[in-house]
């Protein structure tokens, strides 16, 4: 609490124990954040934590017997030294409720925030294997549909190297006299994209002299083709079946 909005709460409480206590020898109010007390005789033994200035503490003289006043607020309970006790239920609910609600809402911040950076921290280094869109990250060479069925005479079967549980191989030239092998993977083959993102995931983590080396790779118009640099003295089954490391 602010020191302004501390002193404006004890002025609060000094003007009700004026009204409520007028001709009493002691008496006391019990609000949610402080205490009031005061007796004929001295009760307090320790030393005082706050010295607030004299103004606020000077009583003026009683004033006559006020006309009977309304109920005291929700938050203020009244006692005297007599035994007589004026309170209210809900003002005491509250005093207690209050702060655990509080509790209860900083620990599920806390919560929160601390489940979100795990969530975060946490995530694949390696691309999503759910979405072809995840492939795009990989640092492959993009290139067209077109220019892969003009260097394959659209696929033709003359051009056919041999055929794999994932699909068929292609050669193919590329503008620049640039032989390639073009893995065209099974539309109709359900791990067809998860092999494709695997087999792209291992080229872009792996480099080595006997390791075929990919070209680029195309996903367009539901075709999903990789490829490589045709190598005519390594065997085929290096491209259908997978990545081999050749001995």
């Amino acid at each position: 609490m602010a020191p302004a909005d501390c002193r404006r709460c004890l002025s609060d409480i000094i003007r009700t124990g004026r009204k409520n206590f007028s001709g009493k020898q002691g008496g006391r109010i019990l609000g949610p954040w402080c205490n009031y007390r005061y007796e004929q005789y001295p009760f307090f033994s320790s030393s005082p934590l706050l010295q607030l200035p004299e103004p606020l503490l000077v009583v003026s003289a009683p004033e006559p017997a006020p006309a009977p006043s309304p109920a005291p607020a929700a938050n203020v309970k009244l006692r005297t030294t007599g035994g007589g006790t004026t309170g209210n239920k809900t003002g005491k609910i509250l005093a207690i409720a209050l702060p655990i609600v509080a509790v209860v809402i900083v620990t599920a911040v806390i919560c929160s925030c601390s489940w979100r950076k795990r969530k975060t921290s946490g995530k694949p280094l390696l691309p999503d294997t759910t979405n072809p869109e995840g492939i795009h990250s990989i640092d492959s060479i993009i290139i067209d549909l077109s220019t892969l069925r003009a260097a394959t005479s659209n696929f033709a079967e003359g051009n056919k190297l041999g055929e794999g549980g994932f699909g068929a191989v292609y050669k193919g030239i590329l503008p620049g006299d640039q032989e390639i092998a073009v893995k065209r993977l099974s539309q109709s083959s359900r791990q067809g994209i998860v092999e494709l993102k695997n087999e792209l995931v291992l080229v872009a983590k792996l480099q080595h002299k006997n390791l075929v080396r990919l070209v680029g790779v195309c996903l367009e118009d539901h075709e999903k083709l990789l490829v490589y640099e045709y190598m005519p003295n390594k065997s085929l089954d290096t491209i259908l079946f997978g990545m081999l490391l050749i001995c």
